[in-house]
């Protein structure tokens, strides 16, 4: 019989924990199911930023092609190479380690070695003669850059690396020859490997592309000037204006006058319903304590809280009355002996310690002697601060009926 009780048991207590685990692997699901919506709202959101990110890069991707046609658009008129031509040396540079600023400038150094060689200088002809190369072809036209780069290239891919190399490639290309030695050890054919298929019109169109833009500039820069060139005379007459406004010969005596009664009315405004919260929180507390004392009975404690709850308003309401009638004809200036006197007495105390410990002390007294100078000018800060904070809040309650109790405080603490 006890083994059966034991099997029951068993039986029972381990359905229930099926089914509790059950429970618990359907939460598990659920918390599961929510993450994967939270995160297919967060690929969502990457996915948007991503596009937006490739916009932007899309148009990096193509101003930049623009402005590198344009380049060799213009360097292609500087040296009689065709753009897509020098798109190919600019790319085979990259794998040997040479910039575009350097290339371009050996170009420009190449077309006038050729024309001072063709003219019979010396320290050029020599050079080209030194590797075999004519500046003309066989009928007697002047070749271009180009075909003689590509010579100059097949020459030294032969020729042994050193001195001489370097001295010729200084001499032809000028002082970037020798950061062209790389460059041109490949032979004519690396030159051209990386040249890609554009129309024609590509650097010329691009070119055209980034003159209209400069042109746009131009002509933004010149409306902006002249709408300027308009609003001045409005502007400066303006400022005359409101110059002639704030004038010390005009009588503001008005506007102070009224200034300070909404700045007082507002006051008013906000104590008399402070006042009124206060008032009101006394009498809800002293008729609880008054129905709690009723209930237990004591009639006699009922009526003693009811009448201390009437004196002390009566005595708090005097109080306000006086702090009502101060609002409006109260004012108060700093006594003008107030810092005098402190100072005065630091004086005095450093000069009894003059006499007794020599001028060292006396430099330091000096220096705490200044320090207590400008607590004046710290205080009226912290007042004129105080001041404008309590306006910025009186307005608030004015315009939007809403009191911010804990800013009120806080300067009520300045």
């Amino acid at each position: 019989m006890a083994k059966f009780d034991l099997v029951v048991a068993a039986k029972t207590v381990g359905a229930g924990s099926i089914k509790r685990l059950g429970n618990s692997m359907q939460g598990v699901a659920g918390r599961v199911k929510n993450l994967r919506l939270a995160m297919g709202g967060l690929n969502k959101t990457f996915a948007a930023f991503g596009i937006l990110i490739s916009g932007g890069a899309f148009v990096g991707l193509v101003k930049g092609a623009i402005d590198s046609a344009d380049s060799f658009g213009k360097l292609s008129d500087q040296t009689g190479i065709a753009a897509n031509t020098l798109q190919a040396y600019v790319n085979a540079g990259k794998l040997a380690g040479v910039s575009q600023e350097t290339i371009d400038k050996g170009l420009r150094r190449l077309a006038q070695s050729m024309r001072e060689a063709d003219q019979g200088v010396a320290t050029y002809s020599d050079s080209f003669d030194a590797l075999g190369i004519s500046v003309r072809a066989t009928d007697g036209t002047f070749k271009s850059s180009e075909q003689v780069l590509g010579e100059v290239a097949d020459k030294f891919a032969t020729m042994e690396n050193g001195a001489t190399k370097a001295a010729l490639a200084m001499e032809i290309f000028g002082r970037s020859g020798a950061n062209l030695i790389n460059l041109l050890n490949g032979g004519a054919a690396s030159l051209t490997e990386f040249n890609y298929a554009v129309s024609d019109e590509f650097a010329q169109n691009a070119e055209f592309f980034n003159d209209q833009i400069a042109v746009l500039a131009i002509k933004f820069d010149g409306f902006r000037k002249q709408l300027a060139d308009a609003l001045l005379p409005v502007l400066n007459n303006l400022i005359q204006v409101f110059s002639n406004l704030f004038s010390s010969q005009n009588d503001f005596d008005m506007l102070f006058k009224s200034i300070e009664i909404s700045i007082k009315t507002v006051s008013a405004v906000i104590f008399t319903t402070i006042a009124g919260f206060r008032f009101l929180g006394r009498v809800v507390t002293d008729i609880l304590k008054i129905i709690n004392e009723a209930r237990k009975g004591n009639f006699a404690g009922a009526i003693g809280i009811g009448k201390e709850g009437l004196a002390d308003t009566k005595e708090q309401f005097k109080k306000d009355l006086d702090t009502f009638n101060d609002i409006f004809t109260g004012t108060e200036n700093a006594p003008a002996t107030y810092f005098r006197e402190g100072t005065k007495s630091v004086e005095e105390f450093s000069e009894s310690i003059t006499k007794s410990f020599g001028s060292q002390m006396q430099t330091k007294l000096k220096t705490f002697t200044d320090s207590i100078k400008t607590v004046q000018e710290s205080m009226a800060d912290v007042v004129v601060k105080g001041i404008k904070g309590m306006e910025d809040a009186l307005v608030n309650f004015v315009t939007t009926g809403k009191l911010n109790f804990r800013n009120l405080a806080k300067l009520n603490n300045c």
